[in-house]
């Protein structure tokens, strides 16, 4: 995502970059066996680094679609693993409950990344922008139904064991990640080309509609007119 973003300074996947390089890092993290001394800050670093990559997602598709920012929302992701760490690491360590208050953190992640994706800039990246919001969409179900079988608020016959569901969201996760950088790069090329696209319907001197423009801006006028008989001048 960083290499494809590199013509594009504004458009936002610098933020993908930092987002997907933060989670790659936070997983890692989650994932290695480190020393007793070491577990503390090594569980402060992967709460809050998904935050801050969660963050970074969505700043990046704000920038990216030309959307207002919401620093309030910012913030209170970024509150939200702090939060957790500070009263279920620290004050009263409770593993179950510290993970849960992150995972929120994510579910409404997710939840703003929908939203987020309601509405595209450009008529190019519009479907696009739905199939992403199914994607994210069945990634929050997942998501949802794995925390509610930790939390133990599944009915008894819909739980599953810890490490089948360690495994299985663990897969799902790494493809909803791929399927998201993918998307990301789908979304840079086809700003990159409906840009190009612009430039070859318009005269670089004057800012008109060259020949080619015209003729596209003409059809497109005549396709409204469906049905009507009287006729079309310029």
């Amino acid at each position: 995502v960083y290499v494809g973003g590199q013509q594009e300074q504004r458009s936002g996947a610098r933020l993908w970059a930092a987002g997907f390089l933060l989670n790659g890092l936070s997983l890692f993290l989650f994932a290695i066996q480190v020393p007793d001394a070491w577990e503390t800050p090594v569980t402060v670093l992967n709460h809050f680094g998904l935050g801050v990559a969660s963050a970074c997602f969505l700043l990046g598709f704000w920038k990216f679609g030309h959307q207002p920012a919401h620093p309030w929302l910012v913030v209170l992701m970024l509150a939200i693993p702090l939060g957790s760490l500070l009263a279920w690491e620290l004050l009263w360590p409770n593993a179950r409950l510290r993970v849960l208050c992150t995972a929120a953190g994510q579910a409404l992640y997710l939840l703003a990344l929908q939203h987020s994706l309601r509405r595209a800039s450009r008529k190019e990246l519009a479907q696009i922008y739905r199939r992403l919001r199914v994607l994210v969409l069945f990634y929050l179900i997942v998501f949802v139904v794995s925390y509610a079988n930790i939390a133990d608020l599944l009915p008894t016959s819909a739980r599953l064991s810890a490490d089948y569901h360690r495994v299985l969201f663990s897969v799902i996760s790494l493809l909803f990640m791929l399927s998201l950088a993918v998307a990301c790069l789908a979304l840079q090329f086809a700003l990159l080309a409906a840009r190009n696209a612009d430039l070859a319907m318009v005269d670089w001197l004057t800012g008109l509609l060259n020949r080619r423009g015209f003729f596209d801006a003409a059809s497109r006028a005549d396709g409204l007119r469906s049905g009507r008989t009287e006729p079309l001048s310029v």
